[in-house]
C-alpha cells in the first residue's frame, strides 16, 4: 500500500476513491496509510508504516513486525488470483473446499446465497440472490506457472507468520491486545493460501 500510495501522490491527482462504501480511512491500517499518505504533510511510506507500526505494537516490535509485512506484501504480488469464481472456491472458504473428484451428495452447509446477484436482477422477489448455489470450487483448472506461482505466496506468506510470532516476546502488555489480533488474522490468511496452493494440485492430477 505504501508504494502504491506514493504512485499515485506522484500523479497529483484531483481526487482518489479508495473505497466503495467511502467509509473513510478509519478500518484497517492500510486504510490509514492510504489516508496518511494522501496528504502533503506526510512522510515517507516507510515513515508513516514505521509510525503505525510503533504505536499499535510497541517500539521494541516494530522492526518484526515490519518484516513480517514485507513478506506478506511480496506474497500478494505472487497470488494469481483471488477467487475461483465470486465468493466460491478454497479462496473463499479456505481449508473448508473439499476435496472431490466427483460433485455427489454435497452437504447443505456448502451451498449459500449470493446477495450480491440482486443487483442485476431484474425479476420479482430477487430470485438470483435467494437462490442456493455451491460455495465451493468443483473443478479448478490452473497451469503450472499459476501453481508455482500461489505455492510462491504461501510460503511467504509462512514466512511472514513465523517472523510475527517471534516477535510477540518483544511486545509489551499495552500492546499485547492488537498484536494478537494482528496475529490471528495473519495465521488465518496462512490457512486460506494453503488451502488453495493445495487445492490446486490436487486438481491438477
Amino acid at each position: 500500500m505504501g508504494e502504491r500510495a506514493a504512485i499515485i501522490r506522484a500523479q497529483a491527482p484531483d481526487s482518489i476513491l479508495y473505497a466503495y462504501d467511502l467509509a473513510g480511512f478509519s478500518r484497517s491500517r492500510p486504510e490509514e496509510l492510504a489516508g496518511r499518505l494522501s496528504w502533503a504533510s506526510a512522510g515517507t511510506p516507510e515513515e508513516e508504516i514505521r509510525r503505525l507500526a510503533r504505536r499499535d505494537f510497541g517500539p521494541d516490535a516494530a522492526d518484526p513486525v515490519i518484516a513480517a509485512w514485507r513478506d506478506f506484501s511480496e506474497a500478494m504480488g505472487h497470488i494469481p488470483y483471488l477467487t475461483h469464481g465470486y465468493y466460491r472456491g478454497p479462496s473463499f472458504i479456505g481449508p473448508g473446499q473439499p476435496l472431490m473428484l466427483e460433485e455427489k451428495d454435497m452437504p447443505r452447509a456448502l451451498f449459500g446465497r449470493f446477495f450480491y446477484l440482486a443487483e442485476n436482477d431484474l425479476s420479482e422477489g430477487t430470485a438470483e440472490a435467494l437462490s442456493l448455489r455451491p460455495i465451493y470450487a468443483s473443478d479448478i483448472k490452473t497451469t503450472p506457472a499459476e501453481r508455482a506461482d500461489m505455492d510462491r505466496a504461501a510460503a511467504l506468506w509462512d514466512r511472514g507468520v513465523g517472523t510475527l510470532a517471534a516477535a510477540r516476546a518483544k511486545v509489551d502488555g499495552f500492546h499485547r491486545r492488537e498484536f494478537e489480533r494482528e496475529m490471528d488474522m495473519a495465521a488465518y490468511l496462512g490457512t486460506v493460501f494453503r488451502a488453495v496452493a493445495r487445492g490446486n494440485h490436487f486438481f491438477a492430477r
